[in-house]
């Protein structure tokens, strides 16, 4: 962490066998509680892959270590990079017919992922899944986000960490109707134009959106 690295696959647990000899007494009351394995990092300086050698200590000086199996392990270790993403609302499904959506958001539209190089540079998108097929109205919820990598796999979050894994999100569903576009012709002084003037309107209908009871 001084020098900006990650350790990759951390959450993989690291095993060795140690092999000891000392007088029976000792061996038969001894277990593996009394033995530390340690793996000591301070040669990690860059990002790249390091064999780590294995140090074993028995809390019981009348033992000795025999063997350590493995006696090293293959680390690797990569940068920590900090990347925004847009946050969006990926909708499957169709409204029901004769409603339309008007309009949706997020909020906050954006999160911060910070994690391995490697990892963040995989990142394609972040999203919230909203399935719409044929609903007639609209939403206000929370979810949690969904990574998703370049290849379209969904990225394990336990490799980076999020700054809001929760996020609230809503849309709204209008009912739609289109109705004609007329204009009234009127003289306040009196008598009728409508023989010598002609009035040309465009578009001719309009479409508005609304409760269904108020709109029929």
């Amino acid at each position: 962490e001084h020098y900006g690295l990650s350790l990759l696959n951390q959450d993989e647990s690291i095993y060795t066998t140690v092999k000891v000899k000392g007088p029976r007494t000792n061996i038969f009351t001894f277990n593996n509680s009394e033995i530390t394995a340690t793996a000591n990092l301070s040669s990690v300086t860059e990002a790249g892959t390091y064999s780590i050698d294995i140090q074993v200590k028995s809390e019981d000086n009348n033992l000795e270590i025999v063997s350590v199996e493995p006696s090293s392990v293959f680390l690797e270790f990569d940068k920590i990079v900090t990347r925004n993403f847009d946050v969006s609302l990926d909708f499957t499904g169709e409204v029901a017919e004769g409603y339309v959506m008007t309009d949706s958001q997020v909020y906050p539209k954006t999160v911060e992922i910070k994690g391995p190089e490697n990892t963040v540079a995989n990142i394609s998108r972040v999203y919230i899944p909203a399935n719409i097929e044929n609903r007639t109205e609209g939403q206000k919820s929370a979810s949690d986000v969904i990574v998703e990598n370049v290849d379209g796999t969904i990225a394990d979050k336990s490799k980076f960490t999020i700054s809001s894994e929760k996020v609230s999100y809503s849309y709204d569903i209008y009912y739609m109707k289109t109705l004609p576009l007329t204009i009234d012709r009127k003289n306040y002084i009196g008598g009728d134009e409508t023989s010598y003037t002609k009035v040309e309107i465009s578009p001719q209908n309009v479409t508005v959106y609304g409760e269904k009871a108020v709109l029929d």
